[in-house]
């Protein structure tokens, strides 16, 4: 910018100093109203539960994976389940001195190809108790044959309520052995989806995604979502499949995308109820 005529160039940079300060107050003045609102809510108001909406799939039916015996004593996994995972029990009333941990995953965690009993999980409460055995180590198998992340999300919620010290979740194996639609994909580009998990840090926002979430939860609101059966089709285990497999860009996106917002899902639940989280 040429200057003036007679006007000293000394006082150039405190012009733009002064046009510089003057955007700046007038940013801060439009933002100060957000930035009171964001400081009165987070003295105020508790941070919202996390609701662990799903917006890729949904479930025809979704059963407990765990029943109380007869006796109401224990825990035991639901008959309804035994397709997909093998039998754990644990007791209802968790005594002070337990530390009880919930793995959950897929058939490597269950064992496979052998069994619970030579699972990782078997392993891990043997070294527990042997390394400690002052305390009662509950280690709960949680692995479902064939499971996905989007089926253990159900599940985590559901531990959760069962006084977990710590769930370990080994997932990631099975992402692509269902059939899925993600026609939604195409209208959420990566920029935006970056920006919305950075502004669930905020009070006000969270709360209003909250908000949301219960309204897009609700059937008349629901958009074009995948319906799973409440036990899992794998493709593989149909006639000829294999063959079905080809390179598809877009559900290969919609698979990645939908695994990291499930990922996130359940440890946001787990963070809620103030319970770790080993991935």
């Amino acid at each position: 910018m040429k200057p003036r005529k007679g006007q000293d160039d000394s006082t150039l940079p405190q012009s733009r100093l002064r046009i510089a300060s003057f955007y700046l107050a007038a940013v801060i003045i439009i933002l100060s109203p957000l930035i009171v609102l964001e400081l009165v809510l987070r003295l105020c108001v508790p941070p919202p539960i996390f609701s662990p909406y799903d917006p890729y799939v949904s479930f025809s039916s979704l059963r407990p994976l765990f029943v109380l015996d007869s006796a109401g004593t224990r825990y035991e996994t639901s008959p309804e389940r035994s397709q997909a995972f093998r039998r754990q029990s644990f007791s209802f009333e968790k005594s002070s001195g337990t530390f009880r941990v919930f793995c959950l995953g897929g058939s490597t965690v269950q064992g496979r190809p052998y069994s619970v009993e030579t699972s990782f999980t078997t392993w891990l409460a043997l070294s527990l108790r042997a390394a400690d055995p002052g305390r009662d180590y509950e280690i709960v198998n949680c692995g479902g044959i064939s499971y996905a992340s989007y089926r253990l999300v159900p599940i985590v919620r559901e531990v959760l309520e069962y006084e977990p010290d710590l769930l370990v979740i080994c997932t990631g194996h099975n992402e692509f052995l269902e059939d899925r639609s993600y026609r939604r994909i195409k209208k959420m580009p990566h920029a935006l989806v970056r920006l919305h998990r950075a502004l669930l840090n905020l009070r006000s926002y969270s709360l209003a995604d909250r908000y949301l979430s219960r309204r897009r939860s609700q059937p008349a609101s629901g958009g074009p979502k995948t319906v799973m059966p409440g036990e899992v089709e794998a493709k593989l285990d149909t006639p000829g499949a294999l063959a079905s497999y080809h390179r598809d860009e877009q559900w290969r996106r919609g698979t990645i995308e939908h695994f990291r917002h499930n990922l996130e899902a359940m440890v946001r639940m787990s963070k809620d109820k103030g319970v770790p989280v080993i991935l």
